[in-house]
């Protein structure tokens, strides 16, 4: 298998504390990999660090055979690495289509951009729906959707996933990882941080659990599922 993204040693101190203490994990193109773990174990500095967001303190970050650690976030995203952070970040005051378009702004590829398009408002009929709408007056799951959807619009081989169902309602968490295994059925490698771990299990092909800072358990997500100290610890089992 490909390797598309090799995290080494990686370190994020945030004033004098470490978030992340030399973590090292692996994603192979095409994958779906879900990081888990609880509030404060490292998940989106990792995410963060990865797309240049944030300092690494130390360690590398190798996305395609190219080193990436602390190049600038737009650099990054130009090399086909796209993160759609916690909290959606939507453009409120444009509307649909002017955010997806806003996603597009590093491409030169005017038909391929019109294709995407296309593949958005198919895998996301809502949003064709209101296309002229402000992304300010979405629902949070349509939020959610236009985020996504911005992020292909960037022609990004890899995407970075940070709590894609935080506050939104089952049947529109259930909606958005389908989303995510169809995104990954068109060639798409996805990077998943989620603490709805349950969820994040049964769409990813493999997982790491975190804790501090540090990786305890990697492993098939199926296996996972299955595993009793992590159903106890993760996923609200006895």
């Amino acid at each position: 298998m490909e390797i598309i993204l090799s995290v080494n040693n990686l370190e994020v101190v945030y004033g004098g504390i470490k978030a992340l203490q030399g973590i090292s994990f692996v994603v192979n193109r095409g994958e779906i990999v879900t990081l888990i773990g609880a509030n404060g174990a490292g998940k989106s500095s990792t995410l963060r660090a990865i797309s240049g967001v944030v300092p690494a303190g130390a360690g590398s970050i190798i996305f395609k055979q190219k080193e990436i650690t602390n190049l600038p976030s737009h650099l990054i995203a130009r090399g086909g690495l796209s993160h759609v952070p916690e909290g959606r970040g939507v453009f409120t005051k444009l509307s649909v289509e002017e955010n997806l378009i806003a996603g597009s702004y590093l491409r030169q590829d005017k038909p391929q951009i019109a294709k995407d398009m296309n593949n958005v408002y198919e895998m996301f009929p809502q949003l064709g729906e209101r296309k002229k709408q402000l992304g300010g007056s979405l629902s949070g799951g349509e939020q959610q959707m236009l985020a996504i959807g911005r992020a292909i619009m960037s022609g990004a081989e890899m995407l970075l996933l940070d709590e894609p169902s935080m506050g939104l309602a089952p049947l529109i968490v259930q909606e958005i990882f389908g989303i995510i295994k169809r995104i990954n059925s068109t060639g798409k490698t996805v990077l998943l941080v989620e603490q709805n771990a349950n969820q994040a299990l049964k769409v990813a092909n493999r997982a790491y659990i975190l804790e501090t800072g540090r990786i305890i358990m990697a492993g098939n997500a199926v296996e996972m599922i299955d595993n009793p100290e992590i159903k106890r610890a993760y996923l609200g089992g006895h």
